[in-house]
């Protein structure tokens, strides 16, 4: 085995070969599954790894892979169900970490943490969730690095970059004019220290901090944190695809007017019944006559989006063509050639984006994120509170809680807030808390229990 460790990974497509490409170049020791024998041979040509034939979602299969060595065990098929056993077979086998590729944004939304302790996944690797994230970025100015979210998605948390110019920049913030469903619960300077941030706080640019909202007021977030936010009034959407599907629902709350043509007339049909709000056309986004008569030019911003890598790029160059001022094209293959020729549009790759999050991941000590990134110094830490618990009936004002811990959103039955010093807490409410390292044992003297399971 490698000095460098010895990494499993199955599903040996378009994304996990050449994540194993790539940790191959770094000197890893390989076993690679899949249940194509005709694998075998560009394997051979192209990777010094070894290959198993066969469905990693089998025992068997993963014990002839010695999967109980990995220091590593990426499942990264096109299969969500067969990455999710296969995640719960390997750390029983002795995998001493699981990466696990899911294809759905909503899982990731809602049911990331339930899905992490469920199938033994240290990181849930969604490459549809990140290229909608990197979507938002272009298109509305945002500088967001990292999502998480909490309270089965009704809550984000949000870790952005500072820009300069800014309001973030320019203000304490105890001035920042903050929307009243949010608040900076944890800030990075520019020596990567991770700290709970007081009313004094001066941010610098090129600072993270890490910002708890409710979903809906990301934008009015997003521009404290920017230099300049674009405000497109109509974006075009180009295909029907899953991507295309979540970058619509992420988009629908941020611009005014959302045109979506899709080929097939059956799925038109069904986007137009399940999207009241979108204009929903049936035609050949790659039909130039087809986008002029619909006006598809008049957008200021089109995402190409299709299942095809070649339509997306041809639908983007039909749109700049056409006078669309910023093109976005989704680009499903990291070996398609496609890409690397065409400079005028903007290009997003889920897999390069997940291959590039898994190592990551690897390359800063296997922590998921950069609250455990840095190591340790703010836990995220949800609790219920018991009827003995000294939270039970105390509003956050008795509490009188250091800056070191903050409670940062309550669940209470179907309704999620942000609560202020005056809300009183009630015995059987969930507590999302931000606690720094110090004050540890002062969250477990006012929020005592395990870890709630059903706020995550």
């Amino acid at each position: 085995m490698s000095a460098n460790g010895h990494f499993c990974v199955m599903g040996i497509g378009d994304m996990g070969f050449h994540i194993a490409e790539a940790f191959g170049r770094e000197g890893r020791s390989l076993t690679l599954i899949d249940l194509d024998p005709g694998m075998s041979e560009r394997i051979e040509e192209e990777l010094d790894a070894a290959f198993v034939v066969g469905n990693g979602a089998h025992q068997a299969v993963l014990e002839r892979a010695n999967v109980d060595q990995a220091e590593l065990f990426i499942a990264a098929s096109s299969s969500e169900e067969a990455n999710l056993v296969a995640s719960v077979i390997a750390r029983s086998l002795g995998a001493k970490r699981c990466v696990v590729r899911i294809d759905t944004s909503e899982d990731l939304t809602v049911y990331r943490r339930s899905y992490e302790r469920l199938f033994g996944a240290d990181l849930l690797l969604s490459p549809q969730s990140l290229a909608t994230n990197t979507i938002l970025n272009i298109v509305l100015g945002h500088h967001t690095h990292e999502v998480d979210y909490l309270a089965r998605g009704r809550f984000e948390l949000r870790t952005i970059q500072v820009q300069s110019g800014s309001t973030v920049a320019r203000l304490p913030l105890s001035e920042l004019p903050l929307p009243e469903d949010a608040r900076i619960v944890g800030y990075f300077d520019g020596e990567h220290e991770l700290s709970i941030p007081g009313p004094d706080l001066r941010a610098s640019p090129g600072d993270l901090a890490m910002v708890l909202c409710r979903t809906q007021s990301t934008h009015d977030v997003e521009e404290l944190f920017a230099s300049r936010i674009e405000h497109p009034h109509t974006v075009a959407i180009a295909g029907g695809s899953p991507a295309a599907v979540a970058v619509v629902k992420a988009l629908r709350n941020e611009v005014k007017r959302i045109r979506w043509i899709e080929r097939d007339r059956r799925r038109a049909e069904f986007f137009a019944q399940s999207f009241p709000d979108v204009e929903v056309l049936h035609g050949d986004p790659i039909d130039a006559a087809t986008m002029e008569s619909e006006g598809l030019g008049r957008a200021e911003v089109l995402i190409a989006a299709t299942s095809h890598d070649d339509s997306n790029v041809v639908a983007g160059l039909i749109a700049q063509e056409l006078g669309v001022r910023r093109v976005v094209a989704l680009i499903h293959h990291t070996t398609s050639r496609l890409w690397k020729r065409v400079g005028e549009v903007e290009l997003v790759s889920p897999h390069s984006l997940a291959i590039d999050h898994v190592r990551n991941f690897v390359a800063n000590g296997y922590k998921a994120n950069l609250v455990t990134l840095a190591d340790g110094a703010v836990q995220v830490v949800q609790r219920v509170i018991h009827e003995a618990s000294p939270a039970a009936g105390a509003t956050l004002a008795d509490l009188q809680a250091p800056r070191g811990l903050i409670v940062g959103a309550v669940v209470r039955g179907d309704r999620v807030f942000m609560p202020e010093r005056s809300n009183m807490l009630r015995p059987d409410d969930q507590v999302i808390l931000f606690v720094h390292r110090s004050q540890t044992q002062m969250a477990r003297l006012l929020f005592p229990g395990s870890e709630s399971e059903v706020a995550s």
